[in-house]
């Protein structure tokens, strides 16, 4: 009879216990990390149930897949959210750039149609106050998006901060209790250190190695160690150096440090790093790049007329310098800035600089996009004037050390900093600076035109506010060779264009510079004489006025470095629509990286949950099971009871 009692005592006892697993599994279907249990018996030699032990039903290949995939989708995702904002900012028509351009244009248009008008003038001075307001509310919104991301980085490693140390703590109590059952706080205990592993996993991508005595390891995607046995390391958000506002991740062991670049930390802080060095940064500073390049063009244009007030023209807009950033670590005290050179919109890039010094005097410049370096360095002394795609650089100012480093940006906040220079509407030069005529006297019909205006500045043939210097070409003579002598004022030949070459650009053909060119057209005769003056009161001419409108169709804005060609410029809008189309490329594809990304980690998710997951028609079978295993259990004790009782009746 003890034999049968202990046979029902060990049953009821082990189907409690089942009864008692199942239910938490029942209890615990809905929990986020639970992981279902089971509890297995061993049969006793003499009878009955043996001991019991409960285990989480867990497969770690299944574990690990799904935290990888939850770290490339979150990677992906983050990726994506921050793209779709700036997508839908330049991709909305209210906002767009192209309408403004437009609009600036008309106004031009009209104001050549009326050129004495002021009115017209001050509506196309105004048209380019609104197209300036454009500009900075376009970069606003980056600077808006760079703030958001500073702001969404910090929190991203103050959470992955809390879990590492948590992490390391769930360690420590593991490890001092790993000899015991796995059942009830323990198993809470590791469900509780997966789960946190899951939410680090989607900030930074992780792997983890399960030691002997409970303790899991955690390293980075780049083999980093962030949690040990006994300590853990913790992530560290910095100013960028030199920029401080391009803030930078690193990895701190108190007593080592490392920077972490994007690509090496995986999850949500790789994709925002990730999109800002390879779309926000580079696509702002496309921004940029086509408000020098505009202004820097309307400005070269406007000083190639002349104004309401017979002045030759000047500046509409004013461009900023560019300061370089020096690295922390430099050891000089020298400085270095920059400014573009007027004219040369057509060379400029939307590239940032790095000027590394090889020695105090000479130093190399390599061009970046983004994180990316661009063509081949440049090399340059501090001796001379450096001259670099249409910047002028200023490498003059204090000393330089080996190895000192800046970082020069000049498209990166130029939209924002470009400013209206232009206050009187009167100063906008719409006439031509050059007259030309034929002399009343001629023989023949032929006409002279002016062909072009290229320079009013230095090394021309104009002098400040306006006229001709008495020293350029003001005269043409057909000679009695059909030739074309050339005088100043003074009457001083300065060249002949024989009577072989055409009358086009003949101050070309005669190698003279002035800074403007004519054209004959027409049979000259031997005597004709045409005439070279400054503008004086042509203000009703639109000469340089159609120029301006011009501006709008001529590829001024460069694509990259390639060579001096046209297939290599673009329009103002088109390089707009480029920029729009280069984030909307990339939107696209973040959006089918994401879907992927979304599909995968559901596939591992479904993989885990068939393995660990509570199968609530499985338990409510086991239930069943089990209540009717106890209830038989009891029942042999009940018998054993019974049979003892008859047995001791019979012996008195």
């Amino acid at each position: 009879m003890p034999d049968l009692l202990n046979i029902g005592g060990s049953g009821v006892l082990a189907h409690q216990r089942l009864l008692v697993t199942t239910g938490n599994n029942i209890s615990n279907v809905n929990t986020p990390g639970y992981s279902m249990q089971r509890t297995e018996y061993q049969p006793e030699i003499t009878g009955g149930v043996g001991r019991g032990h409960t285990n989480r039903i867990i497969n770690q290949f299944a574990q690990q897949s799904v935290w990888r995939t939850t770290s490339d989708y979150d990677e992906k995702q983050s990726y994506l959210d921050r793209i779709s904002e700036i997508d839908k900012v330049v991709s909305d028509d209210s906002l767009s750039l192209n309408p403004n351009l437009d609009k600036t244009f008309a106004n031009i248009h009209a104001m050549n149609d009326t050129p004495l008008s002021t009115s017209t003038r001050a509506l196309t001075l105004n048209g380019f106050t609104g197209l300036l307001r454009r500009f900075r509310l376009l970069d606003d919104q980056f600077a808006t998006q760079q703030r958001h991301f500073n702001g969404e980085l910090k929190e991203k490693i103050d959470t992955a901060n809390k879990l590492i140390g948590s992490l390391q703590e769930m360690n420590v109590q593991i490890m001092s209790h790993h000899n015991s059952p796995e059942q009830g706080s323990m198993a809470t205990l590791k469900d509780k250190r997966d789960k946190a592993i899951l939410d680090l996993s989607k900030i930074i991508k992780i792997h983890t190695i399960e030691q002997p005595n409970g303790a899991k390891l955690v390293f980075m995607k780049n083999g980093h160690a962030l949690v040990t046995e006994k300590n853990h390391a913790s992530l560290d958000l910095r100013p960028g150096n030199p920029d401080p506002t391009q803030e930078e991740v690193f990895l701190d062991w108190k007593t080592t440090e490392a920077k972490m670049n994007p690509g090496q930390l995986g999850g949500a802080i790789d994709g925002l790093l990730v999109y800002r060095d390879s779309v926000m940064n580079p696509s702002r500073n496309r921004l940029g790049q086509i408000a020098l390049s505009l202004t820097d063009s309307f400005n070269q244009q406007n000083r190639l007329g002349m104004d309401l007030e017979g002045h030759l023209g000047g500046d509409i807009f004013s461009l900023p310098k560019f300061e370089g950033l020096a690295l922390n670590k430099n050891q000089g005290d020298g400085k270095v800035s920059a400014q573009v050179i007027p004219g040369k919109n057509k060379e400029l890039t939307r590239y940032d600089y790095l000027i590394k010094f090889d020695s105090g005097s000479s130093f190399t410049v390599q061009r970046l996009d983004g994180s990316k370096t661009v063509g081949e360095p440049v090399k340059g002394s501090t001796s001379g004037d450096f001259e670099i795609d249409g910047l002028r650089m200023d490498i003059s100012s204090g000393g330089y050390a080996s190895g000192d480093k800046f970082l020069l940006r000049p498209a990166h906040e130029a939209a924002k900093k470009v400013q209206l220079a232009m206050t009187q509407p009167e100063k906008l030069a719409v006439a031509a600076p050059v007259r030309v005529d034929e002399d009343i006297h001629n023989i023949s019909d032929a006409k002279i035109t002016l062909s072009s205006v290229t320079n009013t500045g230095d090394g021309s043939g104009f002098e400040a506010p306006g006229k001709l210097n008495i020293h350029s070409p003001q005269r043409i003579e057909v000679n009695k060779d059909n030739g074309y002598d050339i005088y100043d004022e003074d009457g001083h030949k300065l060249a002949t264009v024989p009577a072989t070459d055409d009358g086009r650009n003949i101050l070309a053909q005669a190698k003279l510079n002035p800074g403007y060119d004519v054209s004959i057209s027409g049979q000259a005769k031997p005597g004709d004489v045409f005439t070279i003056s400054y503008n004086t009161e042509g203000y009703a001419d639109n000469f340089n006025g159609l120029k301006l409108a011009d501006l709008q169709q001529k590829a001024s804005v460069r694509k990259g470095l390639a060579n001096e060609q046209t297939s290599d410029r673009m329009t103002f809008n088109d390089a707009y629509t480029a920029m729009v189309s280069f984030i909307g490329g990339h939107t696209s594809e973040a959006r089918l990286d994401t879907a992927a990304a979304k599909s995968l980690k559901t596939q591992s998710e479904n993989w885990e949950k068939s393995i660990s997951g509570v199968n609530m028609d499985e338990e409510a079978s086991n239930m069943v099971r089990f209540q009717q295993a106890y209830a038989a259990s009891a029942q042999v004790i009940s018998v054993a009871q019974k049979t003892f009782e008859s047995i001791l009746n019979a012996l008195r």
